[in-house]
């Protein structure tokens, strides 16, 4: 028979792993990306010529630092998100509604619809 002595390590899901944790930390994650890939094209739009090596390896460690992320933020992860035709608002990601231009028009229909 196997016994448990006081000595054995602890059983059980580690403290700080909770489906809340990981949740903040993904919004803290993204948060972080955002915020990075907003100052890297302030930075890039400002300059006329191309950045100083490691511009954008800096402003990464900086954000992690101030977001307290340890996860890894690939160079490449900010660089897809300011390819030329993307925009850089949180909103702007996922796929548009095809009733989105129609939406506000539909709705003061409905609207009148119902005052009648």
């Amino acid at each position: 028979p196997v016994t448990l002595s006081d000595d054995s390590s602890k059983v059980g899901r580690p403290k700080g792993s909770t489906d809340a944790y990981k949740r903040e930390m993904d919004l803290k994650y993204q948060a972080c990306v955002n915020s990075i890939t907003r100052e890297f094209v302030t930075l890039h739009g400002t300059s006329s010529k191309r950045l100083p090596p490691g511009a954008l390896s800096d402003i990464i460690e900086s954000k992690k630092e101030e977001y307290e992320i340890k996860q890894e933020i690939p160079q490449g992860t900010i660089h897809s998100q300011v390819k030329p035709g993307r925009q850089h608002t949180p909103a702007s990601r996922g796929v548009m509604s095809p009733l989105a231009g129609t939406e506000e028009a539909l709705v003061v229909i409905c609207i009148q619809m119902g005052k009648i």
